[in-house]
């Protein structure tokens, strides 16, 4: 998903959900423009399989030696957040103070 998508969906979401609570929108079933919710995505990516026709590397070029045919087509990977419920606290470690005897 690209940064211009993001931006259009954290400025105007879908308002189909029906003002759903937080566990129906983990499960929300998408739409047209934003078939997964990406409020809850962390790091998508989008790869492609495809190879280039020839190979170029120092001092000569060849063919890949790959088969014809196959498989081709792009795999998009992420992670999916759980937004948690509740007060969360986070309390780092404290700096312990020198006590004078």
């Amino acid at each position: 998903m690209s940064p211009r998508q993001m931006a259009s969906w954290a400025s105007n979401p879908p308002t189909d959900d029906g003002g759903a609570p937080l566990p129906d929108l983990e499960n929300w079933p998408g739409s047209d423009d934003f078939p997964i919710n990406p409020s809850l995505l962390i790091g998508p990516n989008v790869q492609t399989s495809r190879a280039k026709r020839w190979q170029v590397l120092p001092g000569r070029t060849h063919p890949l030696m790959m088969g014809r045919g196959g498989a081709e087509g792009f795999l998009f990977t992420g992670s999916k957040a759980v937004p948690a419920e509740g007060k969360i606290e986070a309390r780092g470690k404290t700096k312990r103070r020198k006590v004078e005897a």
